[in-house]
């Protein structure tokens, strides 16, 4: 009772300070009324409980630090409620020692009582508070976002994490969900523990380590996958993301991956101070705002090199492409009389009102090679761009100018009405404008979107509002559904002949954002309906709008005369897709911004829930657009949207855009943790899952042919449990994998046989030598890496959070070889039994070790 009634007097004392201090408040560097900020933490004083040693304002109440390392939350059900309920965590056998670890921007002053010598002024705030190291080898800190409070924790070289464990107080039962986050049940409802996530720092690289929560009773702790324990271990509850930006405000709109890796954005500026520019083609802000272009590297902890391109008036960067020698090309929208590196190019000088702009860049940035200014005497913008290894650049936008360059010979010579979309190619070398076409009909017309195939045609997408966009006679939708429509075009690579185009929508406003190809020569396209009856729906992942303005995806054949599948994307308000790609597989990534509090396939993400105040999303489709197996929301609690994406070959996912939020998941540890102010162009990365947990490998058995297939593609289980493939059935085994490329683990090896016909089978070895030699052998195709797991040691042992997965041999039985993987002893020793012969390392035939 003593220790209940000590929390009261705690939350009695502070809390009423709070209460005062707010009601005359004097904080430096804040501009936003104080009730809507996540104040730093603040040093307690004399006027506090003498328990307390830091507090700090959270978007549910208050929290407080006291001298024991424990962090006592006054919870409140709304910001002004009265009561609420005490969550208390406290450090199980700790030694903390609570101090100021990181310096705040924010000074607070309080003045609260009758006696002016227990006042503060100007007094000092924290971003973080160590509490030290409160178990052997094992330190705390926790860092204040808009948010909430982060818990980091690390481990040192050879420490146990076992020994962190902390004892919850105040609520009722505590759980670890699916998606691996905690939830304490409280009075006032479920209080969620993001999922966490760790990795080690081991010279130049990030190295992630898996991690888990470990529950027992009303205690939590850790437990950690297998990890190199010479070097220490950071456990952070979020994935990775950084800020890019500076005092202004920042925007992203492009991304390009390079061949080693490296992630190059591209967007818009208003900071004079935006980070790493210097040794850049552009060091300085020229004024007006200017684009930029960003290289950062794969795992977002560094700047490699920042540069601002642009004039003494505004610029925006919107599209970017490299070449194949890592050169880098931006497009974008101008009003700069003085636009750098034009000389010399297909256009030295401004066309009118405000041009579009092409830009090559060296892969450094260091250089900006050449530049051209696209546009006639009235206004152009540029929104896409291509680039073809032997044709040149292609750039899409739109343009009011009668005299756009390059347009005579072009499939459509003049413009058709008040705004056109166009396209133009331009030497690689951005010195000769060879073709540039208008493309739109009577009313306004714009593109968004470009994509080449491999002979070199051009396809367009975007948005119209004319009942005349040309070419449309023999399209998928040959008529306007009403109300602005999507359309997508197909060009020659000379641009003298739109050989089709076709309107996608329904009676409402809809428009194309992205458009991108599949290796089958599907042309998929994504963006925002607002259209109950948007074409094609039925059969789709989501074949009902969800409410209000719906994100959309839809497929079409190469010649655009087919409209193959569409879907719906989104929730209950207003949805739209601003970005597309498609990986090697053919599996479909959307990107965009959701106001939806029940946005679909959420559940099991890397962020499962909203952040608040809007925020983007990614998802992720089959290629036949039928299921949607996951999406996450992408934000915290300031306005987010994504507005780009790139998927590269090795299964990572970046998006990029903008935010508001001071609390962007997962920027710490990033290239830039904190927001810089104004609003911040972002980058974040996730795996191919989209999800934050370890993928399931599920297993599949043909009873005919006694064959075993597992497989960790939830496209390819969607497919299995429908029925696609006869014959396959559950097993009802599973065991978890690891996403490719991650550290401490091997890429396993994926071969398919159809040699034995009519029986069929696949093989999986992590081995990179077994799998050099299986590809020499003509009955064996090589399908692709599919996942990773540790390798066993030298005598089949595993380590700390993993479990031995068996490999075991049909030989030849049924005239076909068969191979079952299993972490079962009892499916082992049956299989053994039934003439399987154990293959791998050790006694058992162990090949792997999955997470546990």
């Amino acid at each position: 009772m003593r220790r209940s009634a000590l929390l009261a007097t705690i939350v009695a004392t502070a809390g009423a300070a709070w209460a005062e201090a707010d009601a005359t408040p004097r904080v430096a560097a804040v501009a936003a009324a104080p009730s809507s900020l996540a104040f730093p933490f603040v040093a307690a004083s004399a006027q506090d409980d003498p328990r307390v040693a830091f507090f700090a304002r959270v978007p549910t109440g208050v929290l407080f630090v006291t001298r024991d390392g424990s962090l006592v939350w006054r919870l409140q059900a709304h910001a002004q409620a009265g009561g609420g309920v005490v969550l208390t965590e406290t450090p199980v056998g700790a030694r903390a020692a609570p101090r100021g670890a990181v310096p705040s921007a924010t000074r607070v002053s309080r003045f609260v009582g009758s006696e002016p010598r227990l006042w503060r002024a100007d007094a000092p705030t924290f971003d973080r508070v160590a509490l030290g190291e409160s178990w052997p080898g094992i330190g705390v800190d926790l860092v204040a976002r808009a948010g909430g409070v982060e818990k980091l924790v690390t481990v040192a070289p050879g420490a146990d994490v076992r020994r962190a464990a902390f004892r919850l107080r105040g609520a009722a039962r505590v759980e670890r969900t699916a998606a691996g986050t905690l939830v304490a049940h409280t009075a006032l409802g479920p209080v969620t523990f993001t999922a966490p996530v760790a990795w080690q720092e081991i010279g130049d690289e990030r190295r992630p380590v898996r991690v888990a929560y470990t529950v027992a009773g009303n205690r939590y702790g850790f437990a950690l996958g297998a990890h190199d324990r010479r070097h220490a271990v950071v456990i952070d509850p979020l994935l990775q993301a950084t800020y890019a930006g500076g005092s202004g405000g920042d925007i992203a709109y492009a991304t390009a991956v390079d061949a080693a890796g490296a992630l190059y954005v591209a967007g818009s500026t208003a900071s004079f101070n935006f980070p790493g520019t210097a040794g850049g083609a552009q060091a300085s802000a020229a004024g007006g705002g200017d684009a930029f272009v960003a290289k950062l590297d794969r795992d977002l902890t560094s700047f490699v090199r920042v540069t601002y391109l642009g004039g003494s008036n505004a610029e925006v960067a919107q599209a970017m492409a490299l070449d194949a020698a890592g050169n880098v090309y931006v497009a974008g929208s101008t009003s700069s009389l003085n636009f750098p590196g034009t000389a010399g190019g297909a256009q030295a000088g401004a066309g009118g009102a405000g041009d579009a702009f092409v830009a090559r860049l060296s892969p450094d940035l260091a250089t900006l090679t050449q530049a051209t200014y696209v546009g006639g005497s009235a206004f152009d913008q540029a929104f896409a761009l291509a680039v073809s290894p032997t044709l040149g650049i292609y750039v899409g936008g739109g343009t009011a100018s009668v005299n756009f360059p390059a347009t005579a010979d072009g499939a459509q010579a003049s413009r058709g009405g008040n705004t056109d979309a166009f396209v133009v190619r331009v030497s690689a070398d951005l010195a000769t404008f060879v073709q540039g076409t208008y493309l739109g009909g009577t009313n306004n017309d714009i593109a968004y979107a470009l994509a080449l195939d491999d002979a070199g045609a051009v396809f367009v997408g975007g948005s119209t509002g004319s009942a005349t966009f040309p070419a449309t006679a023999g399209g998928a939708q040959p008529a306007p559904g009403g109300g602005g429509d999507a359309f997508v075009a197909k060009l020659d690579a000379g641009l003298a002949t739109l050989a089709r185009a076709t309107y996608v929508g329904g009676v409402a406003a809809d428009a194309a954002y992205a458009l991108a190809l599949a290796a089958d020569g599907a042309v998929f396209v994504a963006g925002e309906t607002g259209s109950a009856n948007f074409p094609g729906t039925a059969g789709g992942a989501q074949p009902v709008r969800g409410g209000g303005s719906d994100a959309f995806v839809a497929t079409f054949d190469p010649a655009l005369g087919t409209l193959r599948q569409a879907t719906f994307v989104g929730g209950l308000s207003d949805d739209v897709a601003n970005a597309l790609a498609i990986d090697a597989a053919g599996i479909v990534y959307i990107g965009g911004n959701t106001a939806s509090t029940a946005f679909p396939a959420t559940a099991g993400g890397a962020q499962a829930a909203p952040g608040g105040g809007g925020d983007g999303f990614v998802a992720r489709l089959d290629h036949a657009l039928a299921s949607l197996p996951q999406a996450t929301y992408l934000g915290g609690s300031g306005l987010d949207q994504v507005f780009a994406l790139a998927v590269t070959a090795r299964g990572r996912v970046y998006a990029a855009g903008g935010t508001a939020s001071l609390n962007l998941p997962a920027a710490t540890g990033g290239a830039q943790a904190s927001a810089g102010g104004g609003g911040d162009a972002f980058v974040a990365a996730m795996t191919a899952s989209l999800a934050l947990v370890d993928p399931p490998a599920i297993e599949y058995r043909h009873a005919e042919w006694d064959h075993y297939f597992v497989t960790a593609n939830p496209d390819e289980v969607a497919k299995l449990d429908a029925g696609v493939f006869a014959g396959w059935a559950r097993t009802g085994e599973s065991f978890r994998v690891r996403p490719l490329d991650v550290a401490g683990a091997a890429n396993v090896c994926r071969f398919f046989s159809v040699s034995f016909a009519p029986k069929s089978s696949h093989f999986y070895t992590p081995d990179a030598a077994e799998c050099a030699k299986v590809k020499g052998n003509p009955d064996w195709q090589f399908e692709a890496e599919v996942f990773a797991f540790a390798l066993p040691d030298a005598a089949g042992g595993c380590g700390a959070g993993t479990l031995p997965l068996y490999r075991l041999y049909n030989d030849g039985q049924g005239a076909a070889p068969n191979h079952r993987y299993t972490t079962s002893l009892a499916t082992r020793s049956d299989m053994v039994a039934r003439g399987w012969i154990p293959e791998g390392i050790g006694g058992l035939g162990v090949t792997g070790c999955v997470p546990a």
